[in-house]
């Protein structure tokens, strides 16, 4: 037996109890009450046997019923994760060890769940009771002074969590859905009547998440890094809108314990679907170069910035800064062979505009009926225009020479162009 968890719990329960004292003391004080007969009832041994009476007020669960209506009486249910079959959706199946469960029940004794909760190195009570080790039962028998009566309490809160097959009920109140198993719909015995329950457990999880992503320290770090145009590791996350489902009103513990931890707060992503518009593709006409063109892209500008001022920032010659360069060019490429893709959209033989001045390896680039290739290297000629115009835009305040200008004119030479060629087979291998 480990004693060392012994005494951490008889510390742990003696301060929540200590606690407990405090905060009713100080809401009777405006009242005549004898503090001597209420600490009475804040001895461990009087409000532990207490506690183990009333957590059969209380259900430990993962699916709460009362979400759909405060006042519904029906059965809640807990659910291991594991124990549930992957379906491939976003559901109470993936959450991983540890999660936390939720409690339906009176909310007059969510003081008891508190007090099932309380930890020593990462174990709750809880756990301890629900596993049966040693040290809960010598835990509780210091406590009080009984074995037997520290049993009774081992089995009495352990009965928070119930078996799904013990009393399963529905509610008037509760959201049904009658779900056509067979094939006649006039005949009744062919349905299944199905109650939907509220994921709590996961609905928690899902809001620490969005939490996180929207006021964590360090996304209010990049945030305001983004603001004033300088550089931030951190990643920034949007919801875009991001709904708010309040539960319980002004008395969210009505509901259930976590959410009373959200104060009611339950977020809902969109599931609208996207309103399509038309994207009319421009064309590069009245320039020489189509990468200074396609540089005024606010997507392909805004990396161009955050790559223009990474480097400016002087970061250590390393493997990190090395990738989140490349990563950053990477982007830019995609960025301009998307653009490509678009401008093969439009109807052909635009290049012969005479407002078009884009030199003929470009134009055999973005049209497919211009004619034959130029010259066999017209791929080499044109990564170097994209190596020209990497350079001038980064050489202002940075020693940019021909070693760069090799190594971005090799990176946009590779699997991009696979795609890029598909069109040319189309015009005829003779053509390319």
């Amino acid at each position: 037996m480990d004693y060392e968890i012994v005494t951490g719990f008889r510390e742990a329960i003696s301060s929540f109890l200590e606690a407990r004292f405090e905060a009713k003391k100080k809401q009777k004080e405006k009242t005549d009450f004898n503090e001597e007969d209420l600490r009475k009832d804040f001895l461990p041994a009087t409000w532990i046997d207490d506690a183990a009476c009333r957590v059969t007020q209380l259900q430990l669960a993962t699916h709460i019923l009362k979400a759909a209506h405060q006042s519904a009486k029906g059965t809640s249910l807990y659910c291991e994760p594991s124990s549930l079959p992957n379906h491939g959706l976003i559901g109470s199946c993936l959450l991983s060890q540890p999660f936390q469960a939720d409690v339906d029940g009176n909310a007059a004794a969510l003081d008891v769940f508190k007090f099932l909760s309380l930890e020593y190195k990462g174990v709750s009570l809880l756990t301890m009771i629900l596993e049966e080790r040693p040290e809960i039962f010598e835990v509780f028998m210091v406590l009080a002074n009984d074995r037997r009566l520290s049993e009774r309490w081992v089995q009495n809160f352990a009965k928070i969590i119930r078996s799904r097959e013990e009393g399963l009920s529905s509610h008037t109140l509760a959201k049904q859905v009658y779900w056509l198993t067979g094939e006649d719909p006039v005949n009744d015995t062919e349905f299944h009547l199905l109650l939907p329950l509220f994921e709590s457990s996961l609905a928690h999880k899902i809001h620490g998440i969005i939490e996180n992503d929207l006021y964590g320290e360090t996304v209010k770090g990049a945030r305001k890094a983004k603001k004033e145009g300088n550089f931030s590791d951190s990643v920034i996350h949007e919801y875009p809108n991001l709904a708010i489902r309040k539960l319980g009103g002004d008395k969210p513990q009505n509901i259930s314990q976590l959410n009373l931890k959200r104060n009611g707060k339950n977020y809902l992503l969109s599931s609208t679907p996207p309103l399509w518009r038309e994207n009319r593709t421009s064309l590069p006409l009245g320039t020489k170069s189509f990468f200074e063109w396609i540089g005024k892209r606010p997507a392909i500008y805004s990396l161009s910035q955050s790559l223009k001022k990474f480097l400016e920032s002087d970061p250590p010659a390393n493997l990190e800064t090395r990738i989140h360069r490349d990563d950053l060019v990477e982007q830019i490429i995609g960025e301009i062979f998307q653009s490509i893709h678009e401008i093969h959209s439009i109807k052909p033989g635009w290049s012969s505009n005479t407002r078009c001045r884009l030199s003929p390896e470009e134009k055999f680039l973005l049209d497919p009926e211009a004619q034959r290739p130029p010259s066999p290297d017209w791929k080499t000629k044109v990564s170097r225009r994209f190596g020209n115009w990497l350079n001038s835009l980064l050489e202002k305040n940075l020693p940019m020479g021909d070693t760069e200008h090799e190594y971005f004119s090799e990176m946009i030479v590779g699997e991009p162009w696979c795609s890029v060629l598909e069109v040319w087979e189309r015009k005829g291998e003779e053509n390319v």
